[in-house]
């Protein structure tokens, strides 16, 4: 019997999305279930990001700048480097009135031109 599965990038954002609702160690369990699937499907969480230039409009441009970097830290091949720094975006996400769906590519695929966060 073969079930109904949703796409790859969808599971995704549906863990990213629990991810910013739920507490620490929730958080940091629904990220790391993200980034394996990210990790076994080629992908990384920067490569789901829109370049901070494409977020929505931000009063505080000091603030956009600090995420982009501290989402950078996410990639870390060190787990808890990748975590702490996952943990404290969610937490400048809120600062900011920011979700994943506000910044995330809508496919969620890699992007192919080398982009970065900050751009």
């Amino acid at each position: 019997m073969q079930r109904d599965r949703a796409p790859k990038s969808t599971r995704i954002a549906q863990l990213l999305a629990i991810a910013e609702s739920a507490d620490n160690d929730e958080a940091a369990a629904a990220f790391l279930l993200a980034k394996r699937l990210m990790a076994k499907n080629g992908q990384s969480l920067g490569a789901m990001i829109r370049p901070a230039g494409e977020w929505p409009h931000l009063a505080d441009e000091a603030g956009r700048a600090r995420l982009a970097k501290v989402l950078g830290l996410t990639d870390s091949d060190k787990e808890g480097e990748s975590i702490a720094a996952f943990l404290m975006a969610v937490r400048l996400m809120k600062r900011l009135g920011l979700a994943f769906s506000d910044i995330m590519t809508a496919g969620g695929g890699a992007e192919a031109d080398g982009r970065t966060f900050s751009e």
